[in-house]
């Protein structure tokens, strides 16, 4: 077992928060769900979930670089822009927790989305090659189809003004979102196994 340093989060802190993203985000999705007697807990519920988030995205901020050795700078680059995007799918998150409605997804929406999505797809592309994992080939392959799916429709909904279209699309990455985030903690710790704890 690797020793602890500044560098990394502990291995034990690593693995609990691996199990307790998911859960916070099960939890502030349900509560979301659920009927107006529990909305006053779906924003702190939220809010621990964001945090978690935040700190494993921290963590693979600080570990990325040791990527560099097995892979190219460009590929760190593209990782550490996939960290980064990750402000998209949060902010389309409490946007549609503190309206209490998906938000339309528009142009902007539809940019970050494509920048978040092409990024991940780079990013995953890189672990693939580096590691041979099938988990990196799933998320390769689901963000490449979400890039290429969710873009099209999307531009198509803003172009013919449909908004059935733009429905769709908005509960996709609703959808996503909620697998995409919970999926993060199991992520960030295969990838320190992966690098070598």
């Amino acid at each position: 077992m690797r020793r602890w340093t500044r560098k990394a989060l502990p291995p034990k802190a690593l693995d609990r928060l691996a199990v307790l993203t998911p859960c916070t985000i099960l939890l502030s999705t349900g509560l979301a769900l659920a009927a107006a007697p529990l909305e006053s807990a779906v924003l702190p519920t939220a809010g621990l979930a964001s945090l978690c988030i935040c700190t494993l995205l921290a963590h693979a901020w600080r570990r990325a670089p040791e990527l560099a050795c097995q892979r190219t700078g460009s590929d760190v680059r593209w990782i550490k822009a996939h960290i980064i995007t990750h402000v998209v799918p949060v902010g389309f998150a409490f946007a549609h927790l503190s309206t209490g409605t998906t938000p339309a997804p528009d142009p902007a929406w539809i940019v970050g989305f494509a920048l978040f999505f092409y990024s991940g797809r780079r990013t995953w592309l890189a672990l693939e090659q580096a590691f041979k994992r099938p988990l990196y080939v799933i998320f390769r392959r689901g963000n490449s189809a979400m890039l290429i799916t969710t873009t099209t429709l999307a531009v198509v909904a803003q172009l013919a003004d449909a908004n059935a279209i733009s429905s769709f699309v908005a509960r996709v990455l609703s959808i996503y979102l909620i697998i995409h985030l919970a999926l993060t903690g199991l992520a960030v710790a295969r990838i320190d196994r992966d690098l070598g704890r």
